[in-house]
């Protein structure tokens, strides 16, 4: 199950819950409403075990990935 999926699950769940008890999950709801409409990052640059850092997508030698911003998974 990807992250995506995952947080999906998680919406409907509260979703299902606020329509049960009420509006206390309203800011859950939003929260994740919000990131699933962010779109993926991409990495910008790749890196090895060793600190060499390329520009390719080369997962083999590099199979770190690097990003402008953390993630936010």
């Amino acid at each position: 199950m990807t992250d995506k999926e995952a947080m999906k699950l998680a919406l409907e769940a509260l979703q299902t819950l606020m329509i049960e008890r009420g509006s206390i999950y309203d800011k859950a709801i939003t929260a994740i409403k919000e990131r699933l409409a962010q779109p993926e990052q991409e990495p910008v640059a790749w890196m090895d075990v060793d600190g060499n850092v390329s520009d390719n997508n080369d997962h083999k030698c590099f199979p770190i990935p690097l990003y402008t911003f953390p993630p936010k998974d």
